[in-house]
């Protein structure tokens, strides 16, 4: 008798916990996925025609970025072999 009714007092408890903790977890589902729309809708602002079309706009690309690390690292002039008593 008192079992029984202990026993179903416990497990309502436990309903209603598993149900707080469901809503909770809808909760923040639904403010995840509103900030997800909310950071892609703002990152699609495009810059205006007089900010892209300038003449000295940074490249941002990959490609360009290699060429020129690789021609800053070029110096040209003469060359010649340093040995352990500085002579040329």
């Amino acid at each position: 008798g008192n079992f029984d009714l202990a026993l179903y007092g416990s497990t309502k408890i436990i309903n209603e916990i598993t149900k707080q903790k469901i809503m909770d977890g809808l909760f923040w589902l639904i403010v995840f996925a509103f900030s997800l729309v909310l950071i892609s809708s703002i990152g699609r602002v495009k810059a205006s025609k007089k900010q892209l079309n300038r003449n000295n706009r940074i490249n941002w690309s990959r490609k360009s970025r290699k060429t020129e690390t690789i021609e800053q690292n070029i110096i040209e002039g003469e060359s010649y072999e340093v040995s352990e008593n500085n002579e040329k």
